[in-house]
């Protein structure tokens, strides 16, 4: 696994842990195309050929490696409140 980037392991774990590309590009603050890109990587480093095939991979080497691939989830970024209310300009007033 150490020919992997930081950012491949941490998508390697979070795939081997079950999450959706959709779940992980949010984790991480990234787009799903990007998470994609990371994971056609892996499996090309790896030779591998399905996100199926790297999660058995990562589990027969060991199972509990998927919290010891890489850096600890990052936090992803304040998403903008959904029930219509948004972030004010210093300076304006809020909207109602």
């Amino acid at each position: 696994m150490e020919i992997l980037t930081p950012r491949e392991r941490e998508v390697t774990r979070l795939t081997s842990a079950g999450k959706t590309n959709h779940e992980i590009a949010y984790e991480l603050g990234i787009s799903s195309e990007t998470v994609k890109s990371h994971i056609r990587s892996t499996l090309a480093k790896l030779g591998l050929h399905s996100k199926a095939e790297l999660r058995l991979l990562v589990q027969t080497l060991d199972p509990e490696l998927v919290t010891r691939l890489g850096p600890e989830p990052v936090q992803p970024p304040n998403p903008e409140p959904l029930n219509g209310s948004s972030r004010t300009d210093e300076g304006s007033e809020p909207k109602p």
